[in-house]
């Protein structure tokens, strides 16, 4: 890596090992390796110089279980976008804790639209605070319906050239939808998120 850091082969989650918010054994083992993981890391880089990137659904389940090691304290942790505003994060509790304990961070794609219309619904419906996510999957529904209205056609590929021509000219809840050669939202800046203090901090904005 350019800064000078390597990458671990990481923990993954076996067959059979589901990862729930009720625990249960799965959760137990891969907490167990991860844990055990960190330790090693530890030892061979030295305290503070881990972290610990969490890509699974159950984010929080994973937090709950690991927050009874105290090895997995010596690292940071990072999970992704979906995590942001979520409510299992804050307040009281284990993850609460931990979380701000470890300086757990997220990030996500800066919103500089104005989503106030649609948030208040898309919470209702999903049970959690909105973010990015949440927001991106919104747009993208309208941004399909409108490449299909343009392209008078559902084709897949007339729809691949249409779509990218919408999201051109389309801003709504997050602002300008413009993509990348890849197709992802050509995001000019990021939110950085952490839970301090049981609570989620908007630590800074990356451009």
């Amino acid at each position: 890596m350019e800064l000078g850091g390597t990458v671990d082969r990481g923990v993954a989650v076996e067959d059979g090992e589901d990862i729930t918010l009720e625990g249960g054994e799965g959760t137990a083992r891969v907490a167990d390796r991860v844990a055990e993981r960190i330790a090693s890391l530890t030892e061979m880089h030295g305290t503070g110089r881990v972290a610990v990137f969490v890509a699974i659904y159950e984010e929080a389940a994973l937090l709950t279980e690991i927050s009874q090691h105290e090895e997995a304290r010596d690292a940071r942790w990072f999970g992704t976008d979906y995590a942001v505003g979520t409510t299992l994060y804050t307040g009281e509790g284990s993850v609460p804790v931990f979380a701000s304990a470890v300086g757990y961070a997220a990030l996500q794609v800066a919103v500089s639209g104005s989503a106030a219309g649609v948030s208040p619904a898309l919470a209702e419906a999903a049970g959690r605070p909105t973010n990015h996510d949440m927001l991106a999957a919104y747009e993208s529904a309208w941004i399909l319906g409108l490449a299909m209205a343009h392209a008078q056609s559902s084709d897949p590929g007339r729809l691949a050239e249409a779509i990218p021509y919408v999201a051109d000219r389309y801003s709504g809840t997050l602002g300008p939808m413009t993509m990348d050669p890849n197709g992802d939202s050509a995001a000019d800046a990021f939110e950085v998120w952490s839970v301090r203090g049981g609570e989620w901090i908007l630590m800074g904005v990356m451009e």
